[in-house]
């Protein structure tokens, strides 16, 4: 017969001439021998995952039992369908930041490039774009997954933030599902505005706009 480990230890008590029993619980186990039992450990199977380990990003894995993998990218690579950008706007959508990040680059997916393109990372503000965050300079660029490095790397926390993209001639991105698009009137040369103006919305394909980083 097998013995759960859970088991409860019975003892019989003989003080004071009495015919008791006490009941104590047995210790939880700590299975993977990292020092969390398994009432703590998300994994105990695993000595690599316990509360509070170095989480290694990207990989699947919730090595530090917060709930979820670390990441180092955030936003959409899709290219199910196209949206034509023109110039002498600052357009693009929403993205979501589960993890602190340092922000070191801002990306889209081209499939059809054209001149120059710039980006710029944007705070959320009521669900349009707010405070500028990162932004990288005019670049070229060749069709397939664009990364360009932000000037200044910027701590993020989690939330929603937005990426506006500017042309300098027009430019065919890859797009999803519909989304809320926000736009306003920029000329290329301009520098970003901070914080961003009212913006105009739309529900549209949405951009194929992302970001990458490191852990803090």
């Amino acid at each position: 017969m097998s013995t759960s480990p859970t088991l409860l230890l019975i003892l019989l008590s003989t003080a004071c001439g009495g015919g008791g029993v006490e009941v104590i619980p047995a210790a939880t186990p700590d299975n993977d021998e990292d020092g969390f039992d398994a009432d703590e450990d998300c994994d105990d199977r695993d000595p690599e995952v316990w509360p509070g380990a170095p989480e290694i990003p990207d990989d699947g894995v919730d090595q530090d039992c917060d709930g979820a993998d670390a990441q180092t990218r955030f936003g959409y690579v899709d290219d199910t369908e196209a949206t034509t950008y023109t110039s002498g706007y600052l357009l693009g959508n929403a993205l979501t930041v589960d993890n602190e990040l340092v922000v070191t680059h801002l990306g889209f997916v081209a499939r059809w490039p054209m001149g120059q393109l710039k980006a710029a990372l944007y705070a959320d503000d009521d669900g349009l774009p707010g405070a500028l965050v990162a932004w990288t300079e005019p670049s070229s660029y060749e069709a397939g997954l664009v990364e360009l490095p932000v000037l200044d790397t910027a701590l993020l926390e989690p939330g929603t933030y937005w990426i506006q993209l500017a042309t300098s001639e027009g430019s065919e991105l890859g797009a999803g599902p519909d989304a809320t698009v926000a736009y306003v009137e920029h000329a290329f040369d301009d520098a970003f505005p901070d914080p961003h103006p009212e913006a105009l919305t739309y529900e549209g394909p949405r951009v194929s706009v992302f970001l990458t980083g490191e852990l803090p």
